[in-house]
């Protein structure tokens, strides 16, 4: 992405235990979350300079990531302004099966918060005429 003029970021999500949604309205009253941890800070911060956000999960059981889904639910309900016109994807990371459904329940969380832009396909060259900033959020960092 660099290589093409794209400033990125990865953030990860790590181990931790990440807080659910509880739907208590305190995002809209008060702007954001009740459960104010440092990961849901870093990726709301984040999110509003960016340009795109692609969000990556490996596929357990047939669907994504439930620390990433987790998460997303507290982004997307409390940080809807923050999305309007973002570039979004989706990677899926599977063995045997149930990308499609982790692709799908990812990419949902922006379909049903926002109007999406549609990229049928699309590469990292692709993306400069969208975006001059992206952020990468992924499920947690594999070492090799």
């Amino acid at each position: 992405m660099e290589k093409h003029g794209i400033e990125s970021e990865i953030v990860w999500i790590g181990v931790k235990a990440v807080q659910g949604c509880i739907t208590c309205y305190q995002c809209v009253s008060k702007g954001q979350c009740a459960f104010n941890d440092a990961l849901y800070q870093t990726v709301r911060e984040r999110l509003k300079e960016s340009d795109a956000l692609i969000v990556g999960s490996p596929t357990y059981y047939g669907g994504p990531n439930g620390s990433l889904c987790t998460l997303l639910d507290r982004l997307f309900f409390s940080c809807k302004q923050d999305l309007v016109n973002k570039v979004w994807s989706s990677v899926a990371v599977c063995r045997r099966g149930g990308a499609s459904t982790t692709f799908h329940r990812d990419f949902e969380f922006l379909s049903v918060s926002t109007t999406p832009q549609q990229i049928e396909e699309c590469s990292v060259k692709d993306l400069e005429s969208f975006t001059d900033r992206c952020i990468f959020i992924f499920n947690n960092q594999i070492s090799s």
